[in-house]
């Protein structure tokens, strides 16, 4: 299950306290709390039903990572990359061999991430942010193949050297 609360709503009341925070820092008419309660139709195992998570919507990169932001982020990075000359999911497929974001997100899906994220324009700072989320999110090959390839466009300036570091362990 998931809902977007407005941060007086009444069963907005149990959001931890750090979130309502995070909320109240943007204070934006816009700003949601977004509670998950994972499940079945979510597609998680057995044993997560029930866990609950609260985030700050809408998602803005470099956000980090608080188990709810990977369709967030890679939704950002689809709608960034094609103005800066990148096709984010030939390079996901370059990452993550066997793994595709082909058809993905379905328009139905589409609809619902973009309803709770700010998608930015791809400028430096955005850039950083988003590259941050994906290393906090644990896509550390993803980030770096990224990272590599909006330096050689000229688009972030240079700042290491690739390191093709792990990936997705414990994901958030």
């Amino acid at each position: 299950m998931r809902e977007l609360l407005s941060p007086q709503d009444p069963r907005a009341a149990r959001t931890p306290r750090h979130v309502l925070d995070k909320a109240a820092e943007r204070a934006s008419a816009e700003t949601r709390i977004l509670h998950v309660v994972w499940d079945r139709e979510g597609g998680h195992p057995e044993t997560g039903w029930g866990f609950e998570q609260w985030s700050v919507r809408p998602y803005q990169v470099g956000q980090g990572c608080d188990g709810t932001i990977e369709c967030n982020m890679h939704f950002v990075a689809l709608a960034m990359m094609p103005a800066l000359g990148i096709y984010y999911r030939q390079l996901y497929a370059e990452a993550y061999p066997g793994e595709s974001l082909e058809g993905w997100p379905s328009p139905e899906t589409a609809a619902s991430i973009a309803a709770e994220t700010t998608v930015p324009e791809p400028d430096a700072d955005a850039l950083e942010h988003l590259l941050g989320d994906l290393y906090d999110t644990n896509h550390r090959t993803l980030e770096d193949l990224l990272r590599c390839r909006l330096e050689s466009l000229g688009h972030l300036r240079p700042t290491r050297a690739a390191t093709g570091s792990g990936d997705r362990a414990g994901a958030g």
